[in-house]
């Protein structure tokens, strides 16, 4: 069983090896991206450590290498501008009839509402010079049960337990909790795996 274990663990060590080769300059550019953001371009890209690196050669220890950074600044105002307006929600009726007029108010209502409530202005601008900084950018959704409004989930007993007149059994009352609400994140560029063949 060991064997077999060793074995199976350098497979996943080779396939994950061949796999970051292949995938090598898509982290090598994203990194170069971010150096220059960052104004550290004086750095390069280690295939060892398969990361941007300082460069090395300096004067001394006390050396401040001076940098004017133009690249920061055009990257922020491209992205401004490309993200100054909020995208525009317009829900249609599929027929021009009372119960699907009123239903795509309500439904163009409830998108509005939920862009504004989860701020979602901020991160659209985020994406947006992520995307024009790396060419890249990904958004993950996911449905996260930790948030949205605050709902009776189910029941628990009262704490002392107590005695039900009615039922004869333990007294009940609500118990509240959040009902969940779709959220999503702008990731990082470099803490993407993405896949080739996708």
């Amino acid at each position: 069983p060991e064997v077999a274990d060793q074995q199976e663990a350098r497979a996943l060590q080779d396939l994950a090896e061949s796999w970051f080769m292949d995938n090598a300059w898509y982290y090598r550019e994203t990194a170069e991206c971010n150096a220059f953001y960052a104004g550290a371009q004086w750095g390069f890209w280690s295939d060892s450590q398969r990361l941007w690196v300082a460069n090395p050669r300096t004067l001394s220890p006390d050396t401040v290498r001076l940098v004017v950074n133009l690249y920061k600044p055009i990257v922020d105002q491209a992205a401004a501008i490309l993200t100054q307006d909020d995208p525009h929600f317009d829900v249609t009726a599929a027929k021009n009839e009372g119960r699907d007029t009123a239903a795509s108010e309500v439904a163009g209502a409830l998108t509005k509402y939920w862009w504004t409530r989860h701020r979602l202005s901020d991160k659209y601008r985020l994406s947006g010079r992520q995307a024009f900084h790396t060419g890249t950018c990904f958004i993950y959704c996911y449905w996260d049960p930790s948030k949205g409004p605050i709902v009776q989930t189910g029941e628990k007993m009262v704490q002392p337990p107590q005695i039900d007149e009615v039922t004869g059994g333990p007294k009940m009352e609500p118990e509240m909790g959040p009902s969940g609400d779709l959220c999503f994140d702008v990731l990082p560029t470099d803490s993407v795996a993405p896949d080739p063949s996708a």
